[in-house]
């Protein structure tokens, strides 16, 4: 989750008015910065979760979905057999333009219901695997970003002044830039 929180930190203080927006919709649920936050104010962030996804989607935290075939598998046409290793690589096909409209752009709004402007296969995006071998943290891990981005956009207005940041893969994702965030105290 500490990659992943880098990320989204850096995709909203270079997003300014995406970081104002989804801190409206927090100030909207979270009146008070003390407040705690239950599971029913969390489920009304529909946009700060949707910051999550998006920068997620840049940036994933693994490299790629790794699985060994167990039988033959026919790709695009191409025959593999049983025994090979198959990587499918998360931000690659994440950065493609034929699956995600302008795609180095960060835009939650593609992941929002009512804007139905994602239209890639529900297989391009899946950070935390599927089915039987999906991460079991997944859940947890969501909920500790979307409780502390909360948190800290209710109380702080984030700023990036420095170069941009990408990652270095190593077996995860990580920031390649140390990370010079600005808090700046907000006023309510």
């Amino acid at each position: 989750t500490s990659y992943s929180m880098a990320f989204i930190l850096y995709h909203l203080a270079k997003n300014p008015d995406i970081q104002e927006r989804a801190y409206q919709e927090v100030k909207s649920v979270l009146p008070y910065a003390s407040k705690r936050l239950s599971v029913s104010e969390l489920d009304q962030l529909h946009y700060l979760k949707a910051c999550v996804k998006e920068s997620i989607r840049m940036n994933p935290i693994a490299l790629g979905t790794v699985r060994i075939l167990d039988h033959e598998v026919v790709l695009s046409g191409y025959s593999v057999p049983p025994g090979v290793l198959l990587v499918a690589q998360n931000m690659v096909a994440c950065r493609l333009e034929e699956n995600f409209p302008e795609p180095l752009k960060f835009k939650p709004e593609r992941w929002l219901k009512e804007k139905a402007e994602n239209k890639a296969h529900p297989f391009v995006f899946i950070p935390f695997g599927f089915g039987p071998r999906m991460c079991v943290g997944r859940r947890i891990a969501e909920q500790e970003i979307w409780v502390l981005v909360a948190k800290i956009l209710r109380r702080f207005k984030v700023e990036y002044h420095h170069e941009d940041i990408d990652c270095y893969t190593r077996l995860i994702n990580a920031p390649d830039k140390p990370l010079r965030y600005q808090f700046v105290e907000r006023k309510n």
